[in-house]
């Protein structure tokens, strides 16, 4: 009797087991067909879906990796020392680089010094035309660099190697020792610039003439120009050529780049 009861209790759980195993294959089937189309695409194996997956998954990296480099491009502008200059442009427009009186002259200086084997540049920046690479370069600053690099000289007498021989100042009315506005502030300082330019190109050992604007001119054949108000000298050659020559250094210099 109690065998056959053990027996029957056995089958009973084997039937309850197999019912219960059904029972939840079932459920998880009905589960999956259930989900949404956005997990469905996880059950997929298809090639397109796998393909259309592999696509989504390169496109949001690409997206992250651009937007990584952009927010490293703006952090290192904001910690950069340069400053772009670029988004001041709309600010400028094209203008001349001499006024009509320093363009009168260069033309006639490009004749007169045809002879030589020399080149004129005008507005040339001090900092083109020596280096912070000789004696005392521990001087050499950034500071002092950026005050030497906004001064400029009228004309620069070059060789055929690109060094500069000789300098050339042309002095207008404020620069006249004559003038009453020397007597003012303005004309005082105007007057301890030159002297420090002087002082300097001849520390630096680079040969620099002053030449007065009024005295290499023709007032009488001068014009005033019309669109800017500017005087436009008339230039006399022979007058300019002795005021170079006036200069004894200089002279020899350009005899020994005679063509």
């Amino acid at each position: 009797m109690t065998l056959t009861i053990c027996i029957l209790v056995i089958i009973l759980i084997g039937v309850y087991l197999n019912l219960y195993i059904t029972w939840r294959n079932n459920y998880q089937s009905n589960k999956i067909k259930t989900q949404s189309p956005h997990n469905q695409v996880l059950y997929n194996t298809s090639d397109n879906t796998s393909d259309s997956l592999a696509k989504c998954e390169i496109s949001s990296k690409t997206e992250n990796t651009n937007k990584s480099k952009k927010r490293i491009a703006k952090e290192k502008e904001n910690h950069s020392p340069y400053k772009p200059i670029a988004e001041y442009a709309e600010y400028y427009e094209p203008w001349y680089i001499q006024t009509l009186s320093e363009k009168n002259v260069f033309n006639r200086l490009i004749r007169i010094l045809s002879p030589y084997n020399v080149y004129i540049f005008p507005q040339v920046s001090f900092s083109c035309i020596v280096t912070g690479e000789g004696e005392g370069k521990e001087a050499y600053t950034f500071a002092n660099f950026n005050r030497i690099a906004k001064k400029r000289v009228d004309y620069a007498i070059v060789n055929h190697y690109g060094k500069t021989l000789f300098i050339i100042e042309l002095d207008g009315a404020s620069h006249n020792p004559n003038a009453k506005e020397l007597y003012t502030e303005d004309g005082f300082l105007q007057e301890l610039k030159d002297q420090d330019r002087d002082e300097f190109w001849k520390i630096c050992k680079i040969p620099s003439i002053r030449i007065p604007l009024a005295e290499i001119m023709d007032l009488e054949k001068s014009t005033i120009n019309k669109k800017t108000d500017q005087l436009s000298p008339y230039i006399i050659d022979e007058k300019l050529f002795n005021q170079i020559k006036q200069n004894h250094n200089i002279f020899e210099l350009l005899e020994e780049h005679r063509k």
